[in-house]
């Protein structure tokens, strides 16, 4: 396999998935010289046995002798990866990425701190996809500063991650400063109504984003929440082509019918009664239609107040 990798010049695409491959150095070093191959996809490796066992400060600063600077994309997904050795191997394995996509590999602090190190010295990348890996607000911190003064990434995808509404200001805080980032998607990130709007305000002093996409999220339609959007577009952002908030609200039986075996009786009074209930809070965000609530976080909502009060965010 390795001396396929050294001896062949035509390979565009190359995927390896539960091959059990013992060590990473292996494969860079086979494709140190190969000028051809564009785009490498490693799924399902445990990424890598051999690697996984060593300390995650084994591996030294040093470059490999010969990095792959021809490789385009890279994608590591369906896998575990406990030290950050395999992920170090990669980034100074394959310096000139301009696609890095990990999905579905659990990631923590230090290997945010990895990819931190590498979108610095990676003047190429343009797209970072980071989907699945268990981010949190305080992992998307460690790699927000350097996302704000890029100048070349592109794309950037966050979904299926905990970031929820404290992570999603900090989201909206880089936007504000970030003036390359075109397309963003957060689906599925626990994010409600506070969060959008966070995003929904940068955008207003981002006129680089062409695409915003939140789908799966525990956002409820509002009055106020059109509102926003209709300015936005009408009046601070002409950029913005793409806006897409689907599969949002969360319905359940009983939300519709009083009797969920009989489906032809519609659940009327639930509606009038979460209207009614809706009304007597002043500073909630009025919501229309039946939906089914979700308890709060007091912790989660506290540290997310601070932070606005911090960064006034939302006015």
């Amino acid at each position: 396999m390795l001396l396929f990798l050294k001896l062949n010049f035509s390979l565009n695409k190359l995927m390896l998935s539960q091959n059990n491959i013992s060590n990473l150095s292996s494969i860079t070093d086979a494709l140190s010289s190969n000028t051809t191959l564009k785009e490498l996809a490693l799924s399902q490796q445990s990424y890598f046995k051999d690697e996984n066992s060593k300390s995650p400060f084994a591996f030294g600063d040093e470059p490999t002798e010969y990095a792959n600077t021809y490789l385009e994309k890279l994608t590591l997904s369906l896998g575990l990866m406990q030290t950050t050795l395999p992920l170090m191997q990669c980034c100074l394995g394959f310096s000139n990425l301009k696609q890095l996509v990990i999905n579905n590999v659990p990631l923590k602090k230090l290997h945010f701190e990895t990819i931190d190190n590498y979108l610095v010295s990676n003047e190429w990348l343009r797209k970072l996809k980071l989907i699945n890996v268990k981010m949190t607000s305080d992992c998307f911190s460690i790699i927000s500063e350097t996302i704000c003064n890029s100048k070349k990434i592109r794309s950037l995808d966050l979904s299926n991650n905990p970031l929820k509404d404290l992570g999603c200001a900090k989201v909206a805080e880089m936007l504000i400063k970030n003036k390359s980032i075109q397309s963003l998607k957060v689906n599925q990130s626990s994010v409600t109504e506070a969060g959008l709007v966070c995003l929904l305000n940068s955008l207003r002093q981002n006129n680089q984003v062409t695409k915003l996409v939140a789908r799966d999220n525990r956002i409820k339609a509002s009055r106020r929440l059109l509102a926003l959007v209709g300015d936005l577009v009408i009046y601070f952002n002409s950029t913005l082509r793409y806006l897409i908030l689907t599969c949002n609200q969360q319905y359940t039986k009983k939300d519709f019918y009083d009797d969920p075996k009989n489906p032809f009786k519609f659940m009327s009074s639930t509606v009038a009664k979460s209207k009614k209930q809706d009304s007597k809070k002043d500073n909630e965000i009025e919501r229309v239609g039946p939906y089914r609530s979700f308890p709060p976080d007091e912790q989660m909502v506290a540290d997310f107040e601070k932070y606005l009060q911090e960064k006034s965010l939302l006015q």
